[in-house]
């Protein structure tokens, strides 16, 4: 068998390092293995967007120290590979001219929606799902190129016909969603790679992004399908729950740290309906296509005002926002739109607040969310849980999921019952078991590992650099620019020639 992996961003721990691994399986099993990676040729990518210059060689010195921990040697290749037809079309994306987030979502090229995969990357880079394109136009536009040479590059190697299967991660962000869309116009088997239920697993998509809606919901239900021993399903999935309560996170920050356990608002009255709104972070789902489009509102400020309105007369009710802890020390205009919100039946409670979310989730009347894992959580403890906006539990029955403003606040104002608990469970018992387990890989922190018992990160000319570029960063960011400034003239030099 024939396996291209795709490898531009060797500088990331444990997402290198699991490439890494991929490809030595691959070889036990005598496959072909080739991976292609990034010298410094892209104009931006999603772990070096200014075009770091000592980025780009930590990034590469890591790659050739984790090549040579593999037992074999594999034939690597670099990840631009573009005809001649395509370096004319590269030069004239890269005269766009983006006024708006809309505008650079109806982008596409052969079928790649490059727009929205350039946006994908911008919104994560932002955390702000309504990012300012007159402020970042330039790293839109190199996001763009960078997507868009991706795409043709490996169209080039897939068009062939000798790979059998492909590895890439995530398949979100632009480049790499360019590798997915490649494999997809191609007919080669994607294989979209991601984080695993511990920090010592991995997990693999196939053909299927890993925020793709239906695909995950029939997994989730295959797995606990799959799972005969029933008390194991049930003794998984409460400790899926009861984790957070506990401050205990598997895979990532625990943000429940810094919460005082039954901990609720001064102003908490339990002779009023109360309903806790929980806010989500909407800037890894806004750019994935229509699926995650909201129906209802146009975002979550705008349901968020609109539910507001709708109770501003009622006043047996009181509304409880809770700001998603990671959204700690974010400040741009959708936060901030979000965080100063006033209504006489509204109480803020900000990302840093020590009042407890499951304590306000247990104790809450009704339970809102437009996506947030909290509400499928809400639901497990038995809290009527209205879902809102697009979310990967949504399709298993333990959320109310209206369809248009007008059900929601029925929903509000109307005794629920809660919801059976049962697809709460799956969802639970799922992420505390999917992935693939490690061989070569061991995980010491989130960002931080062995391959084959050897730390990538740690030796004396990665030390050197992340000294250089902590003493010299004005320097270092002049030479960067200077970098991308030459990228980009050997584009428009192409587009002259033409």
């Amino acid at each position: 068998m024939n396996i291209l992996i795709v490898s531009p961003y060797a500088i990331n721990a444990p997402h290198f390092e699991t490439e890494l691994e991929i490809a030595q399986n691959h070889i036990n099993d005598g496959d072909f293995v080739k991976i292609l990676y990034c010298n410094a040729e892209l104009l931006a990518c999603d772990v070096n967007p200014d075009h770091n210059i000592t980025k780009c060689l930590i990034c590469i010195n890591r790659r050739k120290r984790g090549l040579r921990l593999l037992s074999k040697e594999v034939d690597v290749g670099p990840l631009t590979n573009m005809s001649e037809a395509n370096k004319f079309n590269l030069a004239l994306f890269m005269k766009l001219k983006l006024s708006n987030v809309e505008d650079l979502k109806k982008i596409t090229f052969d079928n790649f929606d490059i727009g929205y995969a350039a946006l994908s990357s911008l919104i994560s880079l932002t955390r702000d799902p309504h990012t300012d394109l007159n402020k970042y136009n330039d790293l839109a536009r190199r996001f763009i190129s960078s997507s868009f040479v991706v795409f043709s590059s490996i169209n080039e190697y897939l068009s062939t016909g000798f790979f059998d299967k492909v590895y890439v991660y995530n398949g979100r962000y632009g480049p790499m969603r360019a590798v997915y869309r490649a494999c997809q116009k191609n007919n080669v088997e994607c294989l979209l790679v991601e984080r695993g239920c511990t920090l010592n697993h991995y997990s693999i998509s196939v053909n299927k992004l890993s925020h793709d809606i239906r695909y995950t919901n029939d997994v989730i239900n295959e797995t606990w399908e799959n799972e005969h021993d029933h008390d194991r399903r049930d003794e998984l999935a409460n400790t899926f729950y009861m984790n957070p309560i506990n401050k205990i996170s598997p895979t990532w920050i625990a943000f429940t740290v810094g919460q005082i356990n039954g901990l609720l608002p001064n102003d908490w009255n339990i002779e009023k309906e109360n309903i806790v709104i929980f806010t989500t972070s909407e800037d890894e789902y806004s750019a994935i296509g229509d699926v995650w489009e909201h129906k209802i509102y146009i975002n979550q400020i705008d349901g968020i005002r609109k539910i507001l309105d709708a109770l501003q007369y009622n006043s047996k009710f009181h509304v409880y926002l809770r700001i998603h802890p990671n959204q700690k020390n974010i400040s741009n205009k959708n936060a901030d739109s979000i965080i100063n919100l006033k209504s006489p039946q509204l109480t803020v409670i900000q990302a840093d607040s020590q009042i407890s979310s499951y304590t306000l989730m247990q104790k809450a009347t009704k339970v809102i969310t437009f996506g947030s894992t909290a509400g499928i959580e809400a639901a497990y403890w038995g809290v009527p849980s209205i879902l809102v906006g697009p979310s990967l539990y949504q399709h298993l029955g333990s959320t109310y999921n209206p369809h248009s403003h007008e059900e929601v606040i029925e929903m509000i104002i109307n005794k629920l019952t809660p919801k059976d608990k049962e697809g709460a469970q799956k969802y639970g018992f799922y992420i505390q078991t999917f992935g693939i387990p490690f061989k070569y890989y061991k995980a010491i922190k989130i960002k931080k590992g062995t391959f084959k018992n050897v730390q990538l990160s740690k030796n004396f000319f990665l030390l050197v650099m992340y000294v250089v570029m902590r003493i010299i960063r004005p320097l270092d960011r002049f030479v960067s620019l200077i970098a991308i400034k030459r990228l980009e003239n050997n584009i428009y030099c192409f587009n002259a020639r033409r």
